[in-house]
């Protein structure tokens, strides 16, 4: 597998989305209305946050893409999607590898506790929580991965 920052992005949310009707119906903060909807919603929270977007793939194949964001000295996991084709154990730690090789640790990741697997993915990868919040009356909380 191997990355690339992209600068422009917004179809490769929409490319990642169409994977992955689950998220959309479930999992998604807009969860139930349509791709569109959800794209531009991701999109918009993106680019607000001035966030780095990295495309992955392996041979040439999407796999899915990470967002890395600096305030400060504190670094961000900000976004990530796994195309469900490479949720195997294997393939997401080398997806895990990757972003740690760009994001270096310790950084935070904020996560819709509505979105249960991106959930267990950062715990799974030693994310302990440190605050729990509600941001426009929806339960987010913050993972801190790393000393």
């Amino acid at each position: 597998m191997n990355y690339q920052e992209v600068k422009r992005y917004k179809s490769l949310l929409k490319d990642c989305f169409e994977t992955d009707p689950i998220l959309l119906e479930k999992f998604h903060i807009y969860a139930g209305q349509d791709i569109e909807t959800c794209v531009n919603k991701t999109f918009k929270d993106l680019q607000e946050a001035n966030v780095q977007i990295f495309k992955i793939e392996q041979d040439h194949e999407l796999v899915g893409y990470f967002g890395k964001e600096d305030l400060d000295e504190i670094k961000f996991l900000t976004g990530f999607f796994i195309v469900p084709k490479f949720r195997s154990t294997q393939d997401r730690k080398e997806v895990w590898n990757l972003i740690q090789n760009e994001i270096k640790q310790p950084f935070y990741c904020g996560l819709f506790e509505k979105n249960i697997p991106a959930n267990r993915f950062i715990k799974s990868n030693g994310g302990q929580i440190v605050k729990q919040d509600k941001l426009d009356d929806i339960p987010f909380v913050v993972y801190k991965v790393g000393a």
